[in-house]
């Protein structure tokens, strides 16, 4: 969502360049606008959680059956929006599409679909994971060292792909990892309240004093990427003591959360296919406000990432992994537990 904020605001403004609109106040507010990059660290950070919470509840899954869950749930989605997106471009290298398909980091761009430059963080950890836990059975500090060879090699090669992979931010799915190992730890349980203070206090303070740059670095792992550790910390170890179960169960934020994904990938579909025409259409600017309007555009979002859900996201999944198989992510609409609901976007 706050990413998704942070992507509305920015084409508002563009938008706003071309009519004479006002730029939205909360564009204005210290450092809000590029705020919205943290929701890619929290990400990260909840995606090792999850990898970890995967494998504990399917420790003897085989490497093919982890590939094959992990081909399912990322790759159909994302192949059908840059299936858009290069339909709507009007030149394109081929080589450029086959290494955005696949994954693979090219210098100095973007994929051919923008936000999927995460997603190339996010198949190589995928890939590090099955090999060293999944299939080798070893301890996940092998991933840590991976990344920290990675690190090491970077300043000496002028190989993109190796500087790519050992950008800091890597480390945010070591963290998850190390969450899931310890956040029903006595200690932790006990402390969980401070830890999530701190998480936020420490990301209400980096939205009013960090200015990130262009490339984020160790300084945004650093001011971004900790806090958000704290934050996931407390926020599954509260849950786990079956604390704030309304926050856990809240309908409107389970199914948001379903479909993340969906809207992670397709909201920026909705700058070229309906948002120009949202705001002439409605008005919405001059009811609403810059700040309204951009609100709107949100929750837009939100309604079309529910409508991708079912009619393509869980679709495919029933299609290339069968009905029982997809059945963890269709129950998360009908759940209260956020296992189940919170972190079955990721399943």
């Amino acid at each position: 969502m706050l990413v998704v904020l942070m992507h509305n605001q920015i084409f508002f403004r563009d938008y706003a360049h071309l009519t004479g609109d006002p730029i939205p106040t909360m564009s204005g507010w210290y450092r809000f606008l590029p705020f919205g990059g943290v929701g890619v660290h929290i990400f990260f950070v909840i995606s090792g959680f999850i990898m970890g919470h995967l494998h504990e509840r399917t420790p003897t899954q085989s490497f093919g059956a982890f590939v094959a869950n992990r081909f399912t749930r990322i790759v159909p989605l994302y192949w059908i929006v840059a299936a858009v997106c290069a339909w709507n471009a009007p030149s394109l290298d081929p080589e450029f599409v086959i290494e955005s398909l696949l994954f693979i980091p090219v210098h100095g761009v973007f994929p051919l679909v923008g936000v999927g430059w995460t997603l190339n963080f996010e198949i190589f950890f995928y890939l590090l994971f099955g090999l060293i836990v999944v299939k080798m059975r070893r301890s996940i500090w092998w991933i840590a060292a991976v990344f920290a060879a990675l690190a090491a090699i970077a300043p000496f090669t002028s190989n993109y792909v190796v500087k790519f992979y050992a950008d800091p931010i890597a480390w945010e799915f070591v963290a998850g990892l190390v969450i899931h190992r310890v956040y029903r730890n006595r200690y932790i349980r006990d402390c969980s309240p401070l830890i999530l203070t701190l998480g936020v206090a420490g990301l209400i303070w980096a939205m009013v004093a960090f200015n990130p740059s262009h490339n984020w670095g160790i300084r945004s792992t650093i001011h971004w990427g900790l806090p958000s550790a704290l934050l996931v910390l407390g926020a599954v170890s509260l849950e786990s003591m079956g604390m704030l179960t309304r926050v856990w169960s809240f309908k409107p934020m389970q199914e948001i959360g379903a479909a993340s994904y969906s809207l992670y990938l397709t909201h920026g579909l909705m700058f070229i296919a309906f948002n120009w025409y949202f705001l002439q259409w409605t008005g919405a600017v001059e009811y609403l406000g810059p700040d309204g309007a951009v609100i709107a555009l949100v929750v837009c979002a939100c309604i079309v990432a529910s409508i991708s859900l079912r009619v393509i996201e869980l679709p495919a999944m029933r299609l290339l992994r069968g009905n029982r198989a997809s059945r963890s992510l269709s129950l998360q609409l009908k759940s209260s537990q956020k296992v189940n609901a919170a972190h079955g976007g990721h399943e």
